[in-house]
């Protein structure tokens, strides 16, 4: 059982300092690199690399963001050329959210900047403590997603 103080002490690195500089490790690897590319953006478009031309109540669920903040980094990452909205053919009030060349082109600088900033963080750990770490956190993650989808 968990005392109140270890509760604490893991509620802030699961919820805002493991995430947190984690997020700020791989912006400022983007930005070393000259990829404009936000960090929610950059969640956005991985879930486009995967499967191209998805309605944005799609990515919105696959991002675990709302719909506003979804369409607000669609919107830009429009502005900035890396998608486009094409009118769903199925569904007049929807639209499918297509990658440009631009945005095609980044997925590798990306995926590579992402990788170095996970091998850094997760330097002086072992193959089998990373695994076990990967274990744990999907554990917490159904874990926590059995609990929402029971209310």
């Amino acid at each position: 059982m968990l005392t109140l103080i270890n509760k604490k002490d893991l509620y802030h690195l699961l919820s805002s300092r493991t995430p947190s500089a984690l997020n700020r490790a791989i912006q400022y690897n983007f930005k070393k690199k000259g990829i404009n590319l936000t960090q929610e953006q950059s969640t956005i478009m991985g879930v486009l690399w995967n499967e191209d031309g998805l309605p944005q109540q799609a990515l919105a669920d696959a991002t675990y963001r709302d719909k506003p903040s979804t369409t607000r980094i669609i919107d830009n990452l429009e502005k900035e050329g890396m998608v486009k909205r094409i009118p769903s053919p199925t569904d007049r009030r929807s639209n499918l959210i297509y990658l440009t060349s631009l945005g095609k082109e980044l997925e590798l600088p990306v995926i590579q900047a992402v990788n170095e900033t996970l091998t850094y963080a997760t330097r002086g750990m072992k193959d089998d403590q990373i695994q076990l770490m990967k274990t744990m956190l999907q554990h917490v993650f159904n874990n926590l997603n059995s609990f929402l989808s029971n209310e």
